[in-house]
């Protein structure tokens, strides 16, 4: 996790620990998280890993430095 203060640098697998609300499908075959939650993590770049969180309901990705959203464009 970052520090206080220090950039959060995204990698395959890193945005785990940032999902919250574990929700069970429609057809109650499995589940899946529903939040994910970024806000002021002095984020800049989201890279491939909002592939990892297709089906998250709430994005909180506030208060950060976000230039291009296009990894965003599939959620």
């Amino acid at each position: 996790m970052a520090e206080e203060g220090e950039k959060l640098v995204l990698k395959p697998g890193g945005v785990t620990q940032y999902l919250d609300g574990l929700m069970q499908t429609e057809d109650s075959e499995s589940f899946f998280y529903g939040e994910l939650n970024l806000s002021n993590r002095r984020v800049e770049g989201l890279a491939k890993s909002m592939d990892e969180v297709k089906e998250v309901r709430r994005c909180d990705l506030s208060i950060n430095n976000i230039a291009d959203i296009n990894p965003l464009k599939d959620m």
